[in-house]
């Protein structure tokens, strides 16, 4: 009796394991959808006098995509800009929109490549190593006082990676591995437990470079 017990918890798992991902994806996907479908659907269906589902959210897609291509040429760069400008002096709704813009543009603009490193650096403490994402290559304000070239590297917590910390380390002492993004983030969010075979390391330049971890062989 004890023995079937088990077995059914075992089986029930299993299932829940099976199911969940589907399940929770599908809601996630479902809810997204009914959140941009209903931003224009009453306009469009008030224009149609007919319920289409879907159609409201392929109303604010083609409304995007005329925006695209109308901030996409030289006249409406230049208009873009000047309501940008105009918007960063609202008191209280400034901040707001320069940082949503600033985010919008490490995302999904011409810098979101600069997420696509993946490194190692000692902290918070020596002995210690954490992943972290480059975000710039660049000098930065630490440069000139430091007297040594640094790089710009977000540091972020587990389980979510949104949050973490800002640090410009010595360019000697960063690690870079030869990881995804992708696979960066499933080890950050599972704490580990996702970790698969070692990611490969590349090496920094000899000559005043750190202590570089022991990682597993690939």
């Amino acid at each position: 009796m004890k023995r079937r017990s088990f077995s059914l918890r075992r089986i029930f798992l299993a299932g829940l394991l099976t199911t969940m991902p589907t399940v929770v994806t599908a809601y996630v996907f479902w809810k997204l959808f009914s959140y941009f479908d209903g931003l224009l659907r009453p306009l469009v269906q008030r224009w149609l006098h007919r319920q289409l589902p879907g159609v409201g959210l392929l109303a604010l897609v083609s409304l995007v995509l005329l925006i695209g291509l109308f901030a996409g040429n030289l006249v409406g760069a230049r208009i873009v800009r000047a309501v940008s400008r105009r918007l960063e002096r609202i008191p209280l709704f400034s901040p707001l929109y320069r940082t949503v813009r600033d985010i919008s543009e490490v995302v999904l603009g011409d810098k979101a490549s600069a997420f696509r490193r993946v490194a190692l650096i000692e902290w918070p403490r020596r002995g210690l190593w954490s992943i972290v994402f480059l975000t710039s290559e660049f000098p930065g304000p630490a440069d000139d006082r430091l007297g040594r070239s640094t790089l710009t590297v977000f540091v972020p917590t587990t389980p979510n990676p949104t949050t973490g910390f800002l640090h410009w380390v010595p360019r000697e002492e960063v690690v870079f591995l030869d990881m995804s993004v992708e696979q960066a983030l499933k080890v950050i969010i599972s704490g580990g437990a996702a970790y698969g075979p070692g990611p490969g390391v590349v090496r920094p330049p000899a000559g005043g470079a750190a202590p570089e971890p022991e990682l597993p062989d690939c």
